[in-house]
């Protein structure tokens, strides 16, 4: 087979390419990975930064919400009013921090803490009403924090005990400022007071949920600055309060332990958040040294993909002068299909196994010979003259021949020759391709065969019947000939079936069909249009009538007599006998097959009703 060099370097390069591409693809798809992941660990660490900053308002606003509800609750005194100033004014610090980070104006919910401020310096609002609206306030910026914490496996319970820390401490604020202003003012909030029952269960809850969520890094937080001292400390100035034996004077201590308290919850918050930046940088370092390693690898994959390219163009240079040989030899390469080769005067120089396989001559018998040893002669001379005009003009040809085997029985051969020049364009060799195509074409033969015929009678079936016809009736209209179509059906022959079995009956309609063949010509045609009906087409019959009618009388006399008489199949005695239609045909020159059959079926009923073993002639 001819190798096509070109051809054959494309394929070389496609090769070389595809896993080159492949690399320079995953490389640069693992650097725009990497390159996403480090702008999530930066955003995910300006989330971090947001949520300190959030925790600070937090903080903050939960004393201020202290302040503001002794305030509210109390008379009016300068150095109440005083220190609430300074509490809000703690808190705006916290505030304005949040916002220069967010870049944005204060979140929706913060922009109603200066009306919120005025009403408790004119003391508009009741302790509760105080109470609630800084809750609402902290709660919502709780959500915020939700909201930016990540959310990915590994910091995913981290920060749900963040979550339930800050929940935690906001509970604990309340706790604080119920107590606080009770113990302070005496006229304080009963509603207030009702709600410490709640808040104290709600903080039990929520310091069992911690375990639930706690891992290594919040676990090791919450012990680092959690004072147990404290927490007893705290339990204790609680059983007193519900024994009512705390006085006013025991309100200042009683902040400091709870506010102690609070600031540890706002220390292990404070340190999540730390060892969670300090995870980001460790991630953040490791990616950009994975970036910085696919980059390196990206670029090494191009460069080395560009001297693979470089390398395999100068070797296919280097070898450029070797083509021919290397295409020539490529083209006898063993192969099902047979390979001839010859020099310009079509001496045969080389075959393969193939060209022995299909020919019967071995390369010693073939190589020095000339390719006409393969003539069967059997082949038009036209064919020779198309084929080798085909040759010199366009360089190739391809078509069936009718070739002879060593052992001289001839086979069907498809054939292509193509013509194998040198630089200056002169012929060199010849190259032929010889497929073997004998069963194929014997294959082809019998389907045409089977798809024309009846498989049991071995007669044509209804649909060659028509094609037939039709030819037959265009030639009869266009040359004045008459015919006569038989339409045939055999009485009684399902009784035969269901006395004997389909395998008599078989039998029966094959004993009919050759019974049909001895009846008529052989110019005229025997049909077997389906079950039990066959037809039989009278060609060319005397175009005078009397004549046509003696003829017509004749045949169907001799098949009546031929079918109506008893046949022995397989020791049973078998007797049927037959009803003929007859449709003379053309009958105008709008005469068409189908309505033949259907006019020779007419009458063919008619002969059956007439008591059958009979023929009728159709008359309409």
């Amino acid at each position: 087979m001819t190798v096509n060099l070109k051809s054959f370097k494309s394929k070389i390069f496609t090769i070389v390419l595809i896993p080159i591409i492949s690399i320079i693809y995953f490389t640069f798809y693992y650097v725009k990975l990497s390159n996403s992941n480090i702008n999530t660990i930066t955003s995910q660490k300006e989330n971090i930064l947001l949520v300190d900053k959030l925790i600070d308002v937090v903080h903050n606003l939960q004393i201020e919400q202290d302040l503001a509800v002794h305030f509210v609750n109390s008379q009016k005194s300068q150095n109440l009013q005083e220190n609430f100033t300074t509490a809000y004014k703690n808190s705006d610090t916290s505030i304005k921090l949040l916002e220069t980070l967010r870049h944005e104006n204060k979140d929706s919910y913060l922009q109603n803490l200066p009306a919120l401020r005025l009403q408790v310096l004119d003391q508009n609002l009741s302790f509760d009403q105080v109470l609630q609206a800084y809750t609402r306030i902290n709660n919502n910026t709780i959500n915020v924090i939700k909201y930016l914490l990540p959310k990915v496996d590994e910091n995913r319970y981290d920060a749900l005990f963040l979550i339930n820390l800050e929940l935690l401490k906001e509970s604990a604020g309340l706790e604080r400022a119920c107590i606080y202003n009770d113990l302070l003012t005496p006229n304080s909030d009963l509603k207030c007071k009702n709600t410490l029952l709640y808040l104290q269960q709600d903080q039990k809850n929520r310091i069992d949920d911690l375990s639930l969520y706690s891992n290594g890094l919040s676990e090791s937080s919450y012990k680092k600055y959690v004072d147990k001292q404290n927490i007893e400390e705290l339990d204790r100035f609680r059983k007193l309060y519900k024994q009512h034996k705390l006085k006013k004077e025991d309100a200042i201590y009683w902040y400091e332990v709870s506010t102690n308290n609070i600031n540890t919850y706002n220390k292990v918050s404070k340190d999540i958040l730390n060892k969670f930046i300090i995870n980001l940088d460790d991630n953040y370092r490791e990616t950009m040294h994975n970036l910085n390693i696919a980059m390196i690898l990206w670029i090494v994959s191009i460069i080395s993909g560009v001297y693979f390219i470089f390398l395999i163009n100068k070797l296919f240079k280097e070898h450029e002068k070797h083509a021919d040989d290397l295409e020539l030899s490529s083209r006898t390469l063993d192969s099902y299909e047979g390979i001839v080769i010859t020099d310009k005067d079509t001496h045969i120089i080389k075959v393969n196994k193939g060209f022995e396989r299909i020919t019967g001559y071995s390369a010693e018998d073939a190589i020095g010979k000339k390719t006409s040893i393969l003539k069967s002669g059997n082949n038009p001379k036209s064919l020779y003259k198309a084929m080798w005009g085909s040759v010199n003009s366009t360089g190739s040809w391809t078509g069936e021949v009718i070739n002879k085997r060593k052992d001289g029985k001839l086979y069907s051969q498809r054939l292509s020759i193509s013509a194998f020049r040198d630089k200056e364009g002169n012929v060199k060799n010849y190259i032929g391709h010889l497929f073997d195509i004998t069963e194929l074409r014997k294959a082809q033969q019998e389907a045409v065969y089977q798809a024309s015929h009846d498989a049991l009678t071995k007669l044509i079936n209804r649909t060659h019947l028509l094609t037939r016809m039709r030819e037959e009736l265009n030639r009869s209209k266009r040359h004045g000939f008459k015919n006569a179509f038989l339409f045939i059906d055999l009485d009684n022959f399902k009784n035969v079936n269901d006395s004997f079995g389909h395998h008599v009956g078989d039998k029966l309609l094959i004993h009919v069909a050759e019974a049909l063949k001895s009846s008529v010509r052989e110019c005229d045609i025997v049909a077997r249009l389906s079950g039990d009906e066959f037809a039989v087409v009278l060609l060319d019959i005397d175009s005078s009538y009397k004549k046509l009618e003696d003829v017509i009388e004749f045949v169907a006399y001799k098949i009546l007599n031929q079918l109506n008489h008893e046949i022995i199949i397989d020791s049973n005695k078998v007797k049927v006998g037959s009803s003929i239609g007859v449709r003379v045909f053309p009958k105008d020159h709008l005469d068409e097959e189908d309505q033949i059959i259907k006019d020779a079926d007419s009458a063919m009923y008619k002969a059956k009703n007439g008591g059958k073993n009979r023929f009728v002639v159709y008359q309409g």
